[in-house]
């Protein structure tokens, strides 16, 4: 049950528009929990002291979600009545409901359908950044889900780390440390270094920076995984069994393995560039922009898989094979002539194309898929986004 002084300060902030002045909570394993709010409102004065739990507990969170002024960063809620009826909703029985909902998953009762996620990622860009009205569908499916979608993204993270070490890391153990490069810049740039902001504000810049190619990136990569499987199984039983031939497939391997991980380097770039505190950060950039930052950052051991010539060979440079010296060339045209600008043995192909397909792809999207699920964990799970998801959905 919520508290009478709880409900005296909500009753104060969000009906009658007062503001904080000031904030104290502490706590003595002898005496509990001791509150004090000190509110204002034009030439008014409210002070409310406490040793309730919940009133200790809200003014912990509410000292990260008010500006210096005193104002709530969210919307004002006219009807308090509603508004505790929401709140118990988030926080009473709460594990309980949790459990519900991750054995609904588990047994195919869950009432998210195929495809959710991409429902998810639309509303939560409309929640965070758009002005909406009371009865957006979106949202309110947002709330009405807010524990199964909540428990889908405990479970997948579950799995994630499950394969990540039961296949991925045991297989190729090298692709651990690289994992460790991508989790340290996600980590530093929108965790670590942004304490004082909520959980709200950080997710925000991490969205609004997010690739376009990242949004569904998974789906892509489900579909190109299932290719390339094929791909890889038709070389190793049947086709050509000329070199000059095979050695295509697996340029055509190492194209696609490329395209899936090239938006995980730029979220990475892009991170190491907010860490460094630069201004008018590029979106749009080419693949030697994106490879000349990470450089700069250390992390060759899983540059050295990347060319941006051999992926682009196809669309702006022409590949030609020798087969009498087993190597590629990749070459462009100046004038009447053609000009090699680069020369590659089948092995050095192949071992590139191999590295970055068991290697350097699998660490850095375990990375990603793991940051991006355990971030919108610490969303979900925030005072602040139940609170604008509330006020959202609340008059």
């Amino acid at each position: 049950m919520t508290s009478a002084d709880l409900k005296r300060f909500y009753e104060l902030y969000f009906e009658k528009g007062f503001r904080i002045k000031g904030i104290t909570v502490e706590f003595s394993h002898n005496t509990g929990h001791t509150s004090e709010v000190k509110l204002f409102k034009d030439d008014k004065r409210e002070v409310i002291t406490s040793d309730e739990e919940d009133f200790a507990h809200a003014l912990l969170r509410f000292q990260k979600i008010v500006d210096s002024d005193g104002a709530v960063k969210f919307a004002k809620i006219k009807n308090s009545g509603k508004y505790f009826a929401a709140i118990r909703d988030f926080a009473e029985h709460r594990q309980t409901k949790i459990s519900k909902a991750l054995e609904d998953l588990k047994t195919g009762k869950s009432p998210l359908g195929g495809g959710f996620w991409h429902k998810v990622d639309k509303a939560l860009v409309e929640l965070l950044f758009d002005k909406t009205s009371i009865d957006d569908s979106d949202i309110i499916w947002l709330r009405t889900n807010y524990f199964h979608i909540f428990a889908y993204y405990l479970n997948e993270i579950k799995g994630i780390a499950g394969i990540a070490q039961d296949v991925l890391f045991r297989k190729h153990k090298d692709g651990q440390p690289l994992a460790a490069i991508a989790d340290k810049i996600l980590m530093e740039t929108f965790l670590s270094k942004q304490g004082s902001r909520n959980l709200v504000e950080k997710y925000k810049i991490y969205r609004q920076f997010l690739p376009d190619s990242l949004e569904n990136h998974s789906e892509g990569v489900a579909m190109q995984q299932t290719f390339l499987e094929d791909l890889r199984m038709m070389l190793k039983n049947v086709g050509s069994q000329e070199e000059s031939v095979r050695i295509l497939y697996v340029l055509d391997v190492y194209r696609r393995v490329y395209e899936m991980t090239r938006p995980i380097l730029d979220l990475l770039r892009i991170a190491i560039l907010l860490t460094k505190g630069k201004p008018d950060i590029k979106i749009q950039v080419s693949d030697d922009e994106i490879l000349s930052v990470l450089s700069e950052y250390n992390c060759n051991k899983f540059l050295n898989a990347f060319n941006p010539q051999i992926r682009h060979c196809e669309s702006h440079l022409a590949t030609r094979i020798r087969e009498d010296r087993r190597t590629v060339l990749l070459t462009k045209r100046k004038g009447l002539h053609r000009l090699t600008i680069q020369e590659f043995r089948y092995e050095e192909i192949i071992s590139n194309m191999e590295r970055l397909y068991n290697v350097v792809f699998p660490a850095l999207y375990y990375s990603f898929a793991n940051f991006d699920g355990f971030l919108k964990i610490m969303l979900m799970d925030s005072f602040e986004y139940q609170l604008l998801l509330i006020s959202k959905t609340t008059a």
